[in-house]
C-alpha cells in the first residue's frame, strides 16, 4: 500500500471518528426533529473541530448528514413539515463549511511562511490573503475577503493560532468549541435534573 492510500486510509478513520462524535453530541443534547437547525448544527461541528491540517477543508457534508440521520431519522420530514427546507438547511451547514474551510486554507498559508513574515493585525492579514489569492489566480475565493473586510484575515489569524498551539503541544480550544461545550453540559444537566424528578416522583 503506497503513501497516499495509507493516508487516504487515515483520513477515513478519522472523519468515522468525527462522524461518531457528532452523533454522540447530539444525543447528549437530546436532538429531536425541532433541534434540526442551522444554529445547532453549527454547535455540533465546533464542538468535534480539531486543528489537524485541512480539518475543514476535506470535512464533507455527508459526515453531518450521516450523523443525523442516525440522532433523528426522520429529520427531512419534520423540516419540511415545520415549512423550512431541507435542502436550504444543508445549503447553509454548507456554506458555514465552506467558510471555515477558506479560513483554514489562508491559516495554513500563512503558516507556511517564516514566523517573522507573517500579518500579525486583522487589516494586514487580510490585504495578504488578497495578494496572495490574486497572486495565484483564485479568483473565485477573492469574493471573500472583498466581501468581508478585514473579518477574513482576523478569522485566518484565529485559526492559525489554533494551529501553531497545536503544534507546540498546547491545547486551545475555539470559541464555538467552548459555546458547544457549555450547551452540552447544560442540556445533559436538564435532563438529569429531569429524571430525578420523575424518579423522585413515582
Amino acid at each position: 500500500m503506497n503513501q497516499i492510500s495509507l493516508n487516504q486510509e487515515a483520513a477515513a478513520e478519522n472523519y468515522a471518528e468525527v462522524a461518531e462524535a457528532i452523533f454522540n453530541y447530539m444525543v447528549d443534547c437530546g436532538f429531536t426533529a425541532s433541534h434540526v437547525n442551522p444554529s445547532n448544527l453549527a454547535l455540533a461541528l465546533e464542538y468535534v473541530y480539531q486543528p489537524w491540517p485541512r480539518f475543514w477543508q476535506d470535512f464533507a457534508i455527508a459526515t453531518v448528514v450521516n450523523a443525523l440521520s442516525r440522532c433523528v431519522p426522520d429529520w427531512r420530514r419534520a423540516v419540511e413539515k415545520s415549512g423550512a427546507s431541507a435542502d436550504r438547511l444543508l445549503s447553509d451547514v454548507e456554506e458555514i463549511l465552506k467558510t471555515n474551510a477558506f479560513d483554514e486554507a489562508n491559516a495554513e498559508m500563512m503558516l507556511s511562511l517564516p514566523a517573522t513574515e507573517r500579518p500579525t493585525t486583522p487589516s494586514s492579514a487580510s490585504e495578504w490573503i488578497r495578494i496572495t489569492l490574486a497572486a495565484r489566480g483564485l479568483s473565485a475565493q477573492l469574493e471573500f475577503p472583498e466581501r468581508d473586510g478585514a473579518h477574513c484575515g482576523e478569522n485566518a489569524l484565529q485559526v492559525l493560532h489554533h494551529l501553531t498551539q497545536a503544534q507546540l503541544g498546547v491545547p486551545h480550544d475555539r470559541l464555538g468549541t467552548v459555546v458547544a461545550r457549555i450547551y452540552r453540559d447544560a442540556a445533559m444537566g436538564q435532563r438529569a435534573r429531569s429524571t430525578e424528578s420523575l424518579v423522585i416522583h413515582s
